[in-house]
């Protein structure tokens, strides 16, 4: 089994199912967190580049306020 490596060039090594899960929850479990959602947004707007995880948190959150 690989380690975890979100820069590696190798599928194997960047794709990993318990990241992925530990991303969903960290989005559901923040969903409500509106300090840290606007300093993702805000990172996003001065192209610094985001996280998977802050991606999907920002994207979970962006569509369930204009709902």
């Amino acid at each position: 089994m690989y380690s975890y490596n979100p820069k590696s060039k190798k599928a194997e090594e960047f794709i990993n199912h318990q990241e992925i899960l530990d991303t969903l929850s960290y989005a559901e479990e923040n969903k409500d967190n509106l300090p840290l959602i606007d300093s993702i947004i805000e990172k996003a707007r001065l192209c610094k580049g985001l996280t998977h995880r802050e991606a999907k948190k920002s994207t979970k959150s962006m569509i369930w306020q204009r709902n």
